[in-house]
């Protein structure tokens, strides 16, 4: 089971969901899954959680002026 995200009412359900194939011109051969929500029927897309970007990376204090770096300053 795949977990989706409803963007009309903001509900993850889960659901087997279908896969969808098709062919960008910049990337080539893109897929994704979606569903059904089941509160309003409206076709949803997988749920994926934000990754960390670099920057929270940095200011999670892993960066040189925290005083543990592996840098060599």
């Amino acid at each position: 089971m795949r977990t989706f995200l409803c963007k009309s009412c903001n509900q993850k359900f889960e659901a087997e969901g279908i896969r969808v194939d098709w062919n960008d011109p910049i990337y080539g051969p893109c897929s994704k899954y979606t569903a059904s929500c089941p509160c309003n029927g409206e076709e949803c897309e997988e749920f994926r959680p934000l990754k960390s970007s670099k920057d929270e990376y940095v200011a999670s204090g892993s960066s040189c002026g925290s005083g543990n770096c592996c840098c060599g300053r």
